[in-house]
């Protein structure tokens, strides 16, 4: 489920779309199932002894800008930050947790195809950064912290 909420710069006298935030909150973003799958894996491939559950610790919270070039064509940006959490138990006992925190930036150049008063359809291509902060407090009272970035295009 994603929830999504406009602004836009648009008076009641101007037809042409010049601009607009937006921002946004959602769940089951893509780190989030790919932990899912992993809890479910790392369960079976151990026959039981080893298991983990993820929760989310910050939902998906977006916010982004776009600047029209023409009614079909904008260009802009946008950063979404999110925070999950991994309970892991060994043989029914806590052996730790694992705290993943995503930033993820976007440059992206939008194509609207459909355009209706109450529906529009569009094409994002874009070009991420995505920083990734890493920390594991295991068992034997040793902590590790792990930053990683990555470009996706």
């Amino acid at each position: 489920m994603v929830v999504i909420i406009f602004y836009n710069s648009l008076s009641a006298q101007e037809v042409e779309k010049k601009q607009f935030v937006y921002g946004g909150i959602g769940t089951l973003s893509a780190p989030e199932v790919v932990s899912k799958f992993i809890d479910i894996w790392l369960t079976n491939l151990s026959a039981g002894y080893t298991s983990s559950d993820t929760k989310s610790k910050v939902p998906a919270v977006s916010l982004g800008y776009q600047f029209y070039g023409n009614h079909r064509f904008s260009f802009g940006g946008s950063i979404t930050y999110e925070s999950l959490v991994k309970d892991i138990s060994y043989q029914s006992r806590s052996a730790g947790n694992t705290e993943a925190t995503f930033v993820s930036t976007m440059l992206e150049l939008r194509y609207e195809y459909v355009q209706m008063r109450i529906l529009g359809c569009f094409l994002i291509l874009g070009l991420v950064l995505v920083s990734l902060k890493l920390i594991q407090n295991m068992m034997i009272n040793q902590r590790i912290s792990i930053r990683q970035c990555s470009f996706t295009v």
